[in-house]
């Protein structure tokens, strides 16, 4: 896992299916808008991800599952 702070839209509009990128749990909602606003493009072509949010290591995991 790998652990980003800029370029957060580019990082998940390239990752593969199985890849996933942590981010800073303060930066979960703008986690959540990039894959939902910004890269809705890439939505409407099939790409899918998830996020897990883990409050213990104070991360978002954001995982590309299609």
């Amino acid at each position: 896992m790998e652990t980003l702070t800029n370029n957060t839209t580019d990082s998940i509009r390239n990752m593969k299916v199985g890849d996933e990128l942590s981010f800073p749990i303060s930066r979960a909602n703008t986690i959540r808008t990039v894959v939902w606003t910004r890269l809705l493009p890439e939505r409407t072509k099939g790409m899918r991800w998830s996020s897990t949010t883990d409050r213990d290591e104070g991360t978002i995991t954001v995982k590309r599952i299609e």
